[in-house]
């Protein structure tokens, strides 16, 4: 039903679905923020969890070394939450540039796109940093595993234990609400990318021109995972996390080989 809904939006309008996903966003954040305020309030009140926190670090992994390396290993996770920069970057033309831009030359517009990634990528980091730090110190580490009340919940697990149901059961909506709408994000760059370059160089059929008939083929797509994969969260993220590695590493070492040319 939600993955109809999503496709019924784009159906209506680009304007429409970007307009809906600043509100669910904006809300989303601002229930974030309370949460994990809550969260550094119960921090200030009871010091000794980061006393207990250190003790269990080091009892576990006496050698920084290994602690790094099993950092490391768990970095390909935080992929997820980088996620938001690729789809930044493919709506870069829909940006508004200057009026002194030119096709050769749109400065004002790369300007105003690293703005957009700069402030995306002080969001992101404030809230992944933040949020990892109040729920490590608050939550004990079974409720972490398979059937814990904090697997893949961990800030609603605080907004349930500290702010009541009430404001908890309003934090999982609006959790439902952004997980449903994070596929807009993609969904917007593609129909941003598609029709605009790929039929140009033969990658694609001239009715990808059409954004219509892409929203649908999108949304068949969606479908498709959805019930390859069970409506599994998890099973989904260690496929998308690598998705979204490869692209970046992948866009990464183009830009590298684009700039040793150009020098």
């Amino acid at each position: 039903m939600l993955v109809t809904l999503l496709g019924a939006v784009f159906l209506r309008g680009f304007r429409e679905a970007i307009g809906l996903a600043v509100f669910l966003v904006t809300v989303y954040l601002m229930l974030n923020l309370v949460t994990i305020g809550v969260g550094f309030y119960q921090i200030l009140n009871n010091p000794i969890v980061v006393a207990n926190w250190q003790t269990a670090l080091f009892a576990r992994h006496s050698n920084p070394l290994l602690m790094l390396g099993v950092a490391a290993l768990l970095f390909p996770k935080l992929a997820l939450g980088l996620s938001g920069f690729e789809t930044g970057v493919a709506v870069m033309p829909l940006v508004q540039g200057s009026s002194s831009d030119t096709p050769g030359q749109p400065k004002g517009r790369i300007y105003n796109t690293h703005k957009l990634l700069t402030t995306a990528a002080v969001i992101m980091s404030f809230f992944l940093i933040t949020s990892s730090f109040v729920t490590t110190l608050l939550i004990p580490g079974p409720e972490f595993q398979y059937g814990g009340a904090a697997n893949g919940r961990a800030l609603a697990y605080l907004a349930h234990l500290y702010l009541g149901n009430a404001f908890g059961n309003v934090y999982d909506l609006s959790t439902i609400a952004i997980l449903w709408f994070a596929g807009a994000s993609a969904m917007a760059g593609l129909l941003n990318i598609v029709p605009r370059y790929l039929p140009r160089y033969g990658m694609a059929p001239n009715w990808a021109r059409a954004t219509r008939p892409l929203v649908l083929v999108y949304i068949a797509i969606a479908f498709a995972v959805t019930i390859l994969f069970r409506a599994n969260v998890e099973a989904q993220g260690g496929a998308y996390a690598t998705g979204v590695l490869i692209l970046m590493s992948s866009a990464a070492f183009a830009v590298t080989l684009s700039a040793r040319h150009h020098r």
